[in-house]
């Protein structure tokens, strides 16, 4: 303002330059030379304009107003209200005015914020002083959502809240109270995503914070709400007629869903004789940050019959979507299990043994088993014959439920790796294949040193007996995967026969 004057002042003096009023030159330029408030308000107040901060239920603020002559009366005013008046002999709790003319404010509230005047009137006629009060105070928020908010997955989600204090506070984000949303949400009203994932669900709170007090929270608690997912406890349930079987499907949705089971496509409702139903809640003490529906149902049949035998599904609908899952109730065996043989394989021969579970007898099982090739596996280089060779074997007149036989491969080859696979039958059908084992035969007067089944093979999803018996083609990929393993063993073997040897 100074800069601005000296110019003004300046700009008044070369045009007046030429001109004999130099009574008016001086007199302008001397107006020019101070502030307005501070020449014709300030200039004989000792105290200076003062803005005083102050929180909400400070017991008193003081305003200054001291002049340097004696005042006939002195009045303060808010925002053009008179508040309080030496004149005035009746005492006020809220305001007070001291000998020197200054005020005081007590109880200190928000609407005690704003600009003060104090007033004073002397011999040298009436002058006045600007101050003003600023009330610092607590955030408070609001948002444009309360509750809990549903939201489709998929879709967008977009809120907003406002935040009010002194001083004006920073906004942030947050989805729990130790997590914060990432740095692009800080100091924004507004927070939009898109909804991609049902774990969004849970709380979404907006923060306001200006280091006056604690910050202030307003927000909601999201829910996604997605088509059900549904998966099976097991998807095979091995069991015999006249058992009682269960069937089991865990679903998870939001909304919650209605659960229907199916045999061979045909509706199934409970009933007294044969069929119950029920379910279980597997989140019954629901969290903040988990409200989507997780349950575990169950399908009983109470006494089974070889009618019910088949393929059942679990099927879940809610209001965004369906979906289902499959279970096989069977007699037939489950998949053979092998056992670590505690015969040592000797050159040519090589003992295995397996355990099946089934309900019923065992009719016969069928033995695949195929040498490995020790070098480059690719079919114009292969030196061994990789087809699989298969052997029946007789079942049992036990009924089980555990089945246990062993049997030794004769013929074999020494100092060679094999690996084998077995499946059984009973009166309702082939089992699945077991996993795929290897086993590794002795070299001419020295038996295996280390354990012979070496390692068992992942699940091969395809049925094991929907192939010829002479195709190789569904074993190749598991060859492959394993041909370091397998040029490992065939190493290893060379170097315990050399050592042999030596010594």
């Amino acid at each position: 303002m100074w800069k601005r004057n000296n110019m003004i002042k300046n700009k008044i003096a070369s045009i007046l330059s030429d001109s004999s009023s130099s009574i008016l030159i001086i007199l302008l330029i001397s107006l020019l030379s101070c502030d307005l408030i501070s020449c014709s308000r300030n200039s004989n107040f000792f105290s200076p304009p003062t803005t005083v901060r102050a929180s909400e239920n400070d017991t008193g603020v003081i305003l200054p107003c001291e002049y340097y002559l004696p005042p006939h009366y002195v009045r303060w005013f808010l925002e053009d209200e008179v508040i309080a008046d030496s004149r005035d002999e009746s005492s006020s709790e809220k305001y007070a005015i001291w000998q020197n003319g200054s005020l005081q404010v007590n109880d200190v509230k928000a609407s005690d914020a704003g600009e003060y005047v104090c007033e004073v009137m002397t011999d040298a006629g009436l002058d006045s002083q600007f101050h003003s009060i600023e009330v610092q105070y607590p955030p408070s928020v609001i948002s444009s959502m309360s509750g809990m908010v549903e939201v489709k997955i998929g879709s967008i989600f977009d809120i907003v809240c406002e935040a009010r204090g002194v001083p004006p506070p920073m906004i942030y984000w947050r989805r729990s109270e130790d997590h914060n949303v990432t740095e692009k949400f800080k100091n924004t009203p507004r927070y939009m995503m898109e909804v991609n994932s049902n774990s969004l669900s849970g709380p979404l709170e907006c923060v306001a914070s200006n280091g006056v007090g604690e910050p202030a929270v307003a927000g909601i608690f999201l829910v996604v709400l997605f088509e059900p997912t549904v998966r099976a406890v097991t998807r095979f349930v091995h069991t015999k007629v006249g058992m009682r079987a269960f069937l089991e499907c865990e679903v998870t949705s939001s909304p919650p869903a209605k659960v229907y089971w199916f045999h061979r496509n045909a509706p199934v409702t409970a009933d007294s004789r044969n069929f119950a139903m029920s379910s279980a809640d597997l989140n019954p003490n629901r969290t903040a940050a988990y409200y989507h529906s997780h349950k575990k149902h169950t399908l009983t049949l109470k006494n089974v019959h070889e009618t019910q035998l088949g393929m059942y599904e679990c099927k879940a609908e809610n209001e965004i979507g369906l979906k289902s899952a499959h279970i096989e109730l069977a007699g037939r065996p489950m998949p053979s299990i092998f056992k670590q043989s505690p015969v040592a394989s000797l050159p040519t021969t090589h003992n295995l043994i397996w355990t099946t579970e089934s309900f019923s007898p065992i009719i016969e099982y069928s033995l695949k088993f195929r040498q490995i090739p020790s070098g480059n596996i690719l079919p114009e280089n292969r030196g061994y014959d990789t087809k699989w060779k298969e052997l029946t074997i007789p079942g049992e007149t036990t009924d089980g439920p555990l089945h246990s036989i062993g049997y030794t491969l004769r013929g074999l080859m020494a100092g060679t790796v094999y690996e084998a696979a077995v499946a059984s039958r009973n009166r309702f059908g082939w089992s699945d294949i077991s996993k795929i084992i290897k086993f590794h035969t002795g070299y001419e007067g020295q038996p295996s040193t280390y354990p012979t089944e070496i390692s068992q093979y992942n699940d091969i999803e395809t049925n094991y007996f929907d192939s010829s018996p002479q195709e190789s083609s569904l074993y190749d990929d598991n060859a492959a995967l394993s041909l370091r393993t397998n040029c490992f063993f065939v190493f290893l073997t060379f170097l315990i026969s050399f050592f042999v040897q030596q010594n």
